[in-house]
């Protein structure tokens, strides 16, 4: 038997559900005789548990890759997300998230609610640069300055370049970041996605020690 909140959730998020449901079925089945998940569970694909496979299977399920990979024929932004959303008949959460997955971009998706960061989830390229966030291990406030922390602007789906070290400390004086942003009245979370240039590095300064190692500072 499959249970769902049917009152408090968009058609796209009763279907991700469903299928993320579907997966607990196929792939945990001989573990548990019951799953009960909630809404952050929905949406946790950077945990390494059974919660992120059930999302895995959901997106790949809903979103097959080649056919996803196809829509992606100009520069991603929330609009181009939006159609895969309705493509899909999934959330755009569910549907950027797909896109941070599987992209060779350097791009991160953040999800905040009341000016702090809920969760990020970065694309391998923007892992590998120090584009990322450790929400799991501490409270990350959303910057000062930044589209995701203007009460007066409640969507930008093309985005705007902002300088990169307005998100990233240790970012390029020169360098840029497109922000994106998109708020939710229903669910009062904000979407920010933010995409930089596949090269640009992020990461703190390297400080060489006496014994010849080093160590990244944060500052």
């Amino acid at each position: 038997m499959l249970l769902y909140n049917n009152g408090l959730a968009s058609p796209g998020r009763i279907r991700f559900t469903q299928a993320h449901e579907l997966g607990h079925y196929i792939l945990h089945r001989l573990k548990r005789d019951e799953f009960r998940c909630s809404s952050d569970d929905m949406l946790s694909w950077e945990e390494k548990n059974i919660e992120a496979e059930a999302d895995l299977f959901a997106s790949f399920l809903l979103m097959p890759l080649n056919d996803f990979r196809n829509q992606l024929t100009t520069d991603v932004d929330i609009e181009l997300l939006r159609h895969c959303a309705m493509r899909y008949g999934v959330s755009l959460t569910a549907a950027a998230l797909k896109w941070i997955e599987c992209t060779e971009e350097s791009a991160v998706l953040i999800l905040s609610r009341d000016g702090f960061m809920k969760w990020a989830f970065s694309s391998a390229a923007a892992r590998r640069n120090g584009a990322f966030f450790r929400t799991r291990q501490e409270v990350v406030k959303i910057p000062t300055g930044s589209l995701a922390a203007c009460s007066t602007v409640s969507q930008e789906r093309k985005g705007i370049e902002l300088p990169a070290s307005l998100w990233f400390p240790h970012a390029d004086r020169n360098a840029c970041v497109r922000e994106m942003k998109i708020q939710s009245e229903q669910y009062e979370y904000v979407i920010t996605l933010l995409c930089l240039p596949r090269a640009a590095s992020v990461w703190p300064p390297f400080v060489e020690r006496g014994d010849g190692n080093g160590y990244w500072r944060n500052e």
